[in-house]
């Protein structure tokens, strides 16, 4: 039973169904298709049709209420290998699960996200592989390789732990081979310990701090051609393949739905090249070309297919739009739910956020033009007591949908690591989903957006998220800047750091 400590993180949540198996004929995009030529109607339909049908391959289980057990399930049942690729993880609960998996004998890879906030990381990054690196060298105990996330993308906010799908040489069993205990656990949310802002200095968190917190959806994928995929991309990521190396994933069909980062971004950058060490245009001082806001996608060619499929997913809906977000930015995206909101019946448009209630949100902006034109926006107030939206999920019809990990910004969509799923014409797959976002729009804690005058250089609450990190956390391995370069993590010497001895102070008498 939880104390009242820890209830008060959970304020705003009703009781929800923990897991819904279902069966799904997931479907991805046409090859090649810009996020331009996404329409409504038939030709949103078109960027979401073609995949097989992968039946029985999804088990949705929703967080907080399932309270992380899905996936630590997960990770007990690995028999030989386990491979996480993830932004952010520190949780005590997961870094014990996969201590106790090496103890069994299983191998873990894990690629972690070295980009941009990766100085904010290393800590994290060197007590995890610390402490496996300890169970690793007990007999019988499996192998531990953790790796820095690939330099192709602006940041890795992938959020997948595969299971099962890696031979012993680290090898990417085909589909056929595949054990029955195979099974890859795509995530809306990170492994860190953050319960939202427990994390940061000078806050507070139950008692382990809990990476199961905020609202999340966790999709258990069985279905051996997407497992292995999504290995074989691990395996890309890990091997920190180069430059020129897209993975083909713009022109898949199948479910799997991928921000792949850009390609000839830069002046006078190959045009089947990624930007050197990750360092896109966006987060430069003054960028060279134009940011991926607006009609035009934006500089270079997006390797991915997610804008399509996202957008697919707006401009199809003929009945109702649901979305949650955790940012609200990306200006294409932003015109398509406006539009829907003014094609459909008033009220049938909606969205679930965190944030500031009162203007003083970075979104504020983009609120104000999706309430303009209809849409209805209820936002959770960023607090620690409060439930906090970190999933990012859009939900057309009650039937077709993207869930994943990527945000509703240019960024996420066009220029980092992102893994999720498209959903065509699968109203049992979606049902967690819907339910759940009807209990957090009707929950009395949602604040109803109003117009509201704008606050320049307001925070969002997905930038609060992130930590003013200690000085320990800033001193990458072999340098003091990011990104880190991708390869093995190395441990500095001594691990942890040896405090100074602290000067006596001196006495009177």
């Amino acid at each position: 039973m939880r104390d009242a400590k820890s209830k008060r993180w959970l304020r705003g949540l009703a009781p929800l169904t923990l897991l819904a198996v279902v069966a799904t004929g997931c479907s991805g995009g046409e090859a090649g298709e810009s996020a331009s030529s996404v329409g409504s109607g038939s030709g949103a339909a078109s960027a979401l049709a073609g995949a097989t049908d992968q039946t029985n391959s999804v088990r949705f289980s929703v967080q907080p209420d399932d309270q992380g057990r899905s996936l630590l399930d997960a990770i007990g049942r690995a028999t030989t290998s386990v491979a996480i690729s993830v932004y952010e993880i520190d949780a005590p609960q997961i870094n014990q699960a996969l201590v106790d998996a090496v103890g069994r004998g299983v191998n873990v890879r894990l690629v972690l996200n070295g980009q941009w906030w990766g100085g904010s990381s290393t800590k994290y990054a060197y007590d995890l592989k610390s402490v496996l690196d300890t169970a690793a060298a007990a007999p019988g105990a499996g192998t531990v390789e953790v790796n820095w996330s690939s330099n192709n993308f602006q940041i890795t906010h992938q959020k997948t732990v595969v299971i099962d799908a890696l031979g012993k040489d680290g090898g990417v069993l085909a589909p056929a081979d595949l054990p029955a205990t195979a099974v890859a656990m795509v995530l809306t949310g990170n492994l860190n310990a953050y319960g939202y802002q427990s994390y940061k200095p000078a806050s507070t968190c139950p008692d382990p701090c809990n990476f199961w917190s905020a609202r999340d959806f966790y999709m258990a994928v069985t279905d051996s051609d997407l497992i292995a995929e999504i290995a074989r991309v691990f395996a890309s990521d890990f091997a920190c393949d180069g430059p020129t190396v897209t993975n083909g994933l713009r022109n898949s069909t199948n479910a799997l739905t991928w921000s792949n980062g850009s390609t000839g971004v830069a002046s006078g950058d190959p045009a089947d090249q990624y930007p050197a060490d990750g360092q896109y245009p966006y987060f430069t001082p003054n960028p060279a070309q134009p940011l991926p806001d607006g009609p035009d996608p934006g500089p270079g060619t997006d390797q991915g297919n997610v804008r399509s499929r996202m957008l697919a997913v707006v401009n199809g809906a003929t009945e109702s739009l649901d979305v949650y977000n955790e940012e609200m930015s990306d200006q294409q995206t932003i015109n398509a739910i406006a539009a829907a909101a003014q094609r459909l019946e008033p009220g049938k448009v909606r969205m679930v956020m965190t944030g500031a209630v009162n203007g003083q949100d970075s979104y504020a902006t983009a609120y104000n033009q999706l309430q303009a034109a209809g849409v209805v926006v209820h936002l959770f107030p960023t607090a620690d007591n409060v439930l906090y939206i970190h999933a990012k999920a859009i939900v057309a019809d009650g039937k077709n949908a993207y869930v994943g990990s990527t945000n509703i910004s240019s960024p996420s969509m066009n220029f980092n690591r992102e893994l999720g799923l498209a959903f065509k014409d699968q109203p049992d797959v979606l049902a967690p989903v819907v339910a759940t976002f009807e209990v957090d729009f009707n929950n009395p804690v949602a604040v109803p957006w109003t117009q509201q005058a704008v606050v320049s250089g307001a925070p969002s609450a997905a930038a609060e998220e992130q930590p003013n990190a200690p000085a320990v956390m800033q001193a990458p391995q072999g340098s003091n800047t990011v990104p880190m370069p991708c390869g093995p993590v190395t441990l500095p010497s001594p691990w942890p750091p040896v405090s100074p001895t602290p000067t006596p102070t001196p006495t009177t008498s």
